[in-house]
């Protein structure tokens, strides 16, 4: 199958920012989201659809749309 075929594959993926207090107390959580990566390699559309602490979830999003991706355009 041609790289192109397989769809854009992930070039960097950031880490979430958390908040002080979040790591400091080393809480821990999870977080689900789902996006869509464009046919250029841009993150659209994410949405959180579960998380077990909401503060997660704005960094993780943050996060997810600074990923960078390879382009299927190439």
């Amino acid at each position: 199958m041609s790289a192109a075929a397989q769809g854009p594959t992930p070039v960097s993926q950031p880490a979430p920012n958390y908040a002080f207090d979040l790591r400091h107390n080393e809480i821990e959580g999870e977080v689900t989201v789902l996006y869509t990566v464009t046919a250029k390699g841009d993150v659209e559309n994410v949405a959180v659809i579960s998380s077990t602490n909401k503060a997660f979830e704005r960094p993780t999003r943050v996060a997810i749309r600074s990923e960078e991706h390879t382009s299927e355009l190439q």
